[in-house]
């Protein structure tokens, strides 16, 4: 069984997704909060702006006012210092703004202030004297305000302008460095951490999907290799999967530790079925040579013995004596006595040889055969024989007391078919599949051996062992070749 990278990939890939989609989130939700900040001090800007030129330009009437002279007839450095005056007084109510005066009559700027305030000693740049020249330039008539925003880099600039009754235009001028808020400050540090965590996330998920793909590899490579050699072991794996690694090497050290012990038994359980093999094909003729003994016996104190009787003992040693001549060439399947022959006097030898076990019961036993009609076939006789005593032992244990064994026999096309019938209950369903099986049996003292070794002798014949079973009885079909085979 091989571990399946899928699931992992499916579960990164949702991660990853579910990751990227966060970030991307995050980024529009973080930019929609910077572009609204932006909005918002640039809107407050503006205000300050139009609201600190409207107070310069009231303060430079109140000041015209104070006299009966305009203020413009003083001298450059005196309308300077006096203006400047006006300016500071108003500016330092705003932070980071400068400002002043423009006079269109002498076409000069006069009172500027810088947005840090005369104690900065910064001056005005060429650029925010531009903007602040833009504003003024959109004043027409007296009582306008006019607005100007330019940027320069990522520095915003904003510029109002007002005109008051007099001749003196009133400015002021903010610049808002970036844009730059302290709650938006904050918002974009929370934005870095976001994005580095989210990245990191990224980079662990990766780094767990390499680990993971490193590890399930090495995993289903050791089990591929087991499944071709059971003595290989996995090479030790960090991690996780070292704790797999070494499940799997315990287990195959079980595993090959049981194997050798089911070897050890599987040897032991092949000599009791060689000894039970042995017993099986032997016991037959023992109980036939005891059953002739015990004739014999009755009839000598009679003193009616014949030859014949005689003769049908040492034929069943004879018998016996190639069964285990063949049980000693064990695996060589040969049929050295085939030939062809006539069947029927194997179908009487056979049934003879049972009729103790039948008469025992109570069972009939049956031939029936076409008169006249052959019966040959080319085959081993002396395993044909013990094919047929298996099948009719077998007949007689299912049949139940009084009943009837039938054998009939003929030939069918290039076949002779040799049926053996009881009355029995049948086989029971869920030995079918098995009945074949070596060592198979429902009998209490069964060996399970007649039936696999009558299906094997038959099929060396080139032939076949079939049944039919049902409530009623069971039908046990042997066929073979009827005529001149090679094999």
């Amino acid at each position: 069984m091989r571990i399946s990278l899928d699931s992992f990939r499916a579960q990164i890939a949702i991660t990853v997704f579910a990751s990227l989609s966060m970030l991307a989130l995050a980024w529009l939700l973080a930019e929609d909060i910077l572009t609204s900040t932006r909005e918002r001090l640039l809107a407050e800007a503006r205000e300050q702006c139009i609201r600190a030129a409207k107070e310069l330009s009231q303060q430079y009437k109140d000041r015209a006012n104070l006299g009966n002279e305009p203020v413009e007839i003083l001298p450059v450095e005196a309308l300077d210092v006096s203006l400047r005056g006006l300016s500071l007084a108003v500016l330092r109510a705003y932070e980071g703004m400068a400002g002043g005066f423009y006079l269109a009559e002498q076409h000069r700027m006069a009172g500027d202030v810088p947005p840090g305030g005369l104690e900065s000693r910064q001056t005005l740049a060429k650029f925010e004297r531009d903007v602040a020249h833009a504003a003024i330039g959109r004043i027409d008539h007296p009582g306008e305000t006019a607005v100007e925003v330019a940027s320069r880099g990522r520095d915003v600039y904003v510029a109002a302008a007002h005109r008051a009754d007099s001749g003196a235009v009133a400015w002021t001028l903010k610049r808002l460095a970036e844009a730059r808020d302290p709650v938006l400050e904050r918002r974009r540090w929370w934005l870095a951490a976001l994005v580095f965590a989210t990245v990191l996330g990224l980079g662990g998920i990766i780094s767990i999907m390499l680990y993971l793909r490193r590890g399930v590899g090495s995993v289903n490579e050791g089990l591929r290799r087991l499944e071709e050699d059971f003595a290989y072991r996995m090479p030790a794996i960090g991690g996780q999967f070292g704790a797999i690694a070494e499940a799997i090497n315990r287990m195959s050290d079980r595993r090959g530790a049981l194997e050798t012990r089911l070897r050890r038994q599987d040897r032991l359980a092949a000599l009791g079925r060689v000894v039970s093999g042995v017993a099986h094909e032997i016991r037959n003729p023992l109980n036939s040579i005891r059953l002739t003994l015990e004739l014999l016996e009755r009839r000598v104190r009679r003193g009616a013995l014949r030859s014949d009787e005689v003769w049908e003992a040492i034929e069943e040693v004879d018998r016996l004596d190639q069964i285990l001549g063949r049980l000693l060439e064990f695996g060589k399947a040969g049929l050295e006595e085939r030939r062809r022959q006539n069947v029927r006097p194997l179908l009487e030898r056979a049934i003879k040889l049972v009729q103790e076990q039948a008469q025992s019961k109570q069972i009939h036993m049956r031939l029936d055969t076409a008169a006249g009609a052959p019966l040959e076939a080319e085959v081993d006789g002396l395993q044909l024989e013990q094919v047929l005593i298996n099948l009719l032992l077998n007949a007689i244990d299912a049949s139940p007391p009084g009943q009837e064994v039938r054998i009939s026999a003929g030939c069918e096309g290039d076949n002779l078919r040799i049926r053996v019938e009881d009355r029995g209950p049948g086989i029971p369903p869920d030995a079918r599949d098995h009945i074949f099986d070596p060592y198979f049996t429902t009998k209490d003292a069964g060996t399970g051996l007649g039936l696999a070794m009558s299906r094997e002798v038959v099929l060396r014949h080139g032939g076949t062992l079939e049944f039919d079973t049902g409530p009623d009885g069971t039908v046990f079909t042997l066929a073979v070749p009827s005529r001149e085979a090679h094999s």
